[in-house]
This record gives C-alpha cells, structure tokens and sequence, in this order.
C-alpha cells in the first residue's frame, strides 16, 4: 500500500512537471520574441539544439543503471535519516555501480565538452554576422556547465532506482519552476545569450543541493564503501 501510495505521488509530480513545461513554455517564447533581436534568438535556439546532443553521448546507459540499482536496491532500504540499512553484498554491488557510472559519465562529459564546444565553435564562427554578436563566451560556459550537468546524472539515476522516484521527481519539477521564474525575470534585464547559462546554473544549483545535502548521508554511504563481490 505504502509502495502505491510513492509510485501515485510520483506520477502526481511527474504530471505536475509536465504541466508547467506546458504552462512556462509560451511565456519563455513571449519573452524572447520580444527582448532578443533576430539575431539573438537564432543563436539561442540553435544553442539549445547542439546542447541537445548530449543524448549521443548517453547512449540510453540511463535505463541500465536504472535497472540495476533498482534490483540491488531489493535487499536494502533507507533509514528516516537517509543512510543504507540491508544485505552488505548488495550494498557493496550498489557501491560499484556507482563508482563505475560516475567514471563513464565523467569520459562522456569530456568527450562531449571537446566535441560540442568545438562544432559550435566552427558553425557559429561560420554564420554570416557572427562577428555581430558576442556569442563565444556563453557558448563556452554553457557546454561546460552542461559537461558537468551531464556527469551529474548517474547520482540521481542511482537514486531513483532505489526506490526514491518520488523525491527525485519532486526535484525536476522544483528544479523547473525555480528555473523558468529566474529566466523570466533575467531575459528582461538584459541577459542575451546568457539565458542558457543562467537556466543551466539553476539546474545545477538544485541538484547539486539535493546530492550534497539532502541526500549526504546516502550518497557518503555508497562512496565510503569498499567495493566487493
């Protein structure tokens, strides 16, 4: 009953979400419709298009760790305090599965700075008038942000696999709304290209609060462990 209860509340959310990308979205758009020039907005949208292709370099891997953290997670479980109680082999095995995507997710996160950064480096340098707009040092930081924003993902994949889908879809929409608010009030002021970047800070800010501090103990626990059979 207790399981039905966290799965109806994590759908709850994950509409929720859904809901405000529905409601957000055409005022993002009013908003740089009216406050970039064309220029701007040809550049901010195709920023978003080149980011988007950190989904090659993911290669689905997402849905692996799922599954396995969610079959480790069978003989474990967490404590009022978040820290790991069960079966020492599992928690050893869910350990190394950590370890081991936050490593491939940290090649993938560099290989994707070097490659990304450097074709939009060569395709916007190309576009007639780039030397118009200052394009290169947002582009820059916004796929280093999203570097590290990609070798983030493993934690809160572990996590949700261990049955805290409810928290971690709490998180996105949290992470949405926080995110849209402070866009919306910064394309007014001026921010220009920098929008990505800010949105991509927001995001950050978020989970990086949810991992280092929400969730301390249980990612200490897994990081703290020794590796095992």
């Amino acid at each position: 009953m207790l399981n039905r209860l966290e799965v109806d509340q994590a759908v709850f959310f994950a509409i929720l979400a859904r809901a405000w990308q529905f409601l957000a979205g055409p005022v993002t758009l009013l908003l740089i419709a009216t406050h970039f020039t064309g220029v701007e907005q040809g550049y901010y949208y195709t920023f978003w298009s080149m980011i988007g292709l950190q989904t090659f370099f993911e290669l689905s891997f997402h849905n692996v760790v799922l599954n396995v953290a969610s079959h480790e997670w069978e003989k474990l479980a967490l404590t009022t305090d978040r820290t790991i109680t069960g079966d020492a082999s599992a928690l050893s095995r869910l350990a190394s599965l950590l370890r081991v995507t936050v490593v491939i997710y940290g090649v993938g996160a560099i290989l994707f700075l070097a490659v990304v950064s450097f074709a939009g480096w060569v395709f916007f340098g190309w576009e007639e008038g780039s030397h118009l707009i200052h394009w290169q040092a947002p582009w820059v930081v916004l796929v280093a942000l999203t570097a590290l924003a990609f070798w983030m993902t493993p934690f809160l994949t572990v996590l949700e696999g261990c049955n805290q889908v409810k928290p971690v879809y709490q998180l996105h929409f949290a992470r949405a709304v926080a995110g849209n608010l402070i866009v919306w009030v910064c394309i007014p002021l001026g921010a220009s290209l920098w929008t990505p970047v800010i949105a991509t800070i927001i995001r950050l800010a978020c989970e990086g609060y949810f991992i280092a501090f929400r969730y301390r103990r249980f990612y200490s626990a897994l990081l703290r462990k020794p590796t095992g059979p």
